[in-house]
Order: structure tokens, then sequence, then C-alpha cells
């Protein structure tokens, strides 16, 4: 019997069944538990798994976990997609603002983590505009999760950004930081250029 709620719990115990019946339901279920080492453990033993994952190429969970294993964002699409998919194969009975709710939580959760390994800082509007989710809503969620130590950052109630903390920085950020840097040095190149040659800038901005 699965209890509601507990989904790490419950991926955990179809996973050591290792049956193809319960595929589907682990990958459902996985994806809604909490981002924590459990999760993490519980998404590298389904990709060890001989089974699950090809299982459910045909299926909008195949996409999800993928994103979720490499930790990259989920967008708006995606989520009405799963969505979609979790109503339509709904066993437990659950009610749809439920499933909603937990799908929608977990996802917020992995774009969190997703954007820590990419930027400094994320406005809350600017975070909660990918998933079309609430503010306060996603707030919340960031504030128990660094509560929980399970996400290394702060939040400015000020600015309401949230700031996360990342002690190494990833490639990935490292380029960001890069690009960023280099478009600031060219927009300053181009305005002493606009200042002593206007034309020559012009042709420039309009190649």
């Amino acid at each position: 019997m699965v209890k509601v709620g507990k989904w790490s719990d419950a991926a955990t115990k179809l996973l050591i069944l290792d049956k193809e019946q319960f595929d589907i339901p682990t990958l459902k279920y996985a994806i809604l538990s909490q981002h924590d080492s459990l999760k993490t453990r519980l998404l590298n033993n389904i990709v060890e798994s001989s089974h699950i994952l090809q299982n459910v190429l045909d299926t909008p969970l195949s996409i999800i976990f993928e994103k979720m294993y490499d930790q990259r964002i989920i967008y708006y699409d995606d989520f009405l997609q799963v969505l979609e998919y979790y109503l339509e194969t709904n066993d437990l009975g659950l009610s749809k603002d439920y499933i909603s709710q937990a799908l929608s939580k977990a996802l917020v959760e992995n774009n969190l983590i997703a954007a820590s390994k990419i930027y400094d800082n994320c406005s809350v509007k600017n975070f909660a505009e990918i998933l079309q989710l609430d503010e306060a809503y996603v707030e919340e969620i960031a504030a128990n999760m660094i509560r929980d130590q399970r996400l290394d950052a702060l939040i400015d109630d000020i600015n309401i950004v949230i700031e996360f903390n990342s002690q190494k920085r990833s490639p990935l950020k490292e380029w960001h930081g890069h690009m960023i840097e280099s478009c600031t040095i060219l927009d300053k190149i181009v305005d002493k250029i606009s200042q002593t040659k206007p034309s020559l800038a012009d042709s420039y901005l309009n190649t």
C-alpha cells in the first residue's frame, strides 16, 4: 500500500521488487519525492535498472527523469505534459489539485538545484515564471529547502532574490560568468566607438 506523500519510500520498495509491471509507478513516485540524498540515490538506482527507463521511453516521465537526473531546469511545457500524464494514470484516486501541487513542488525543487549550478542568484519573480507558479509558493519551497539544508542558499527578503552559496563554481557557471563579462566588455567597446566614430558603430550594430 502506497502512503501518500511518502513517495521516496514507495519508489524504493517498488524498485527492490524489480518487476517491470512496477516500472511506471516507480518512476512516478521517484519524480514526486523531495530532493535530498535519498532521492539522488534513488535516481541512480533507477538508471542502473536494466528495464525501467526502457519501459517509459514513450511517456513524458522519460524527459522529466532525464532532466532531474542531469539537474537541468524543467520548463512549463514539460510540466503541463507530465501533469496531464499523472492525471490520466491516477491510480491512487488523488485530486487534481493534490497531484498538481505535489508535482510542481518536486519540479521547483529540481529547478532550484539546477539553477544553483549555473547562477549566483535569481529573482523569485523570474524563477516562478519558469513554471508559471505563484511567487509566494516558490519562495516558500526555497525557504523550506534552505531550512532543511537541502539547498545551499539564502533569500534576500528586501530584493526578493535567491542567493546561491555554491562553494565551487561549476564549469557551466564559469562559462556563463565569462560570457556575461565578455558581453559587458564588448558593449563598452561599442560605446567608445560610437562616441568617436558613430557611423562605424552603426555599421557594426546593423550587421
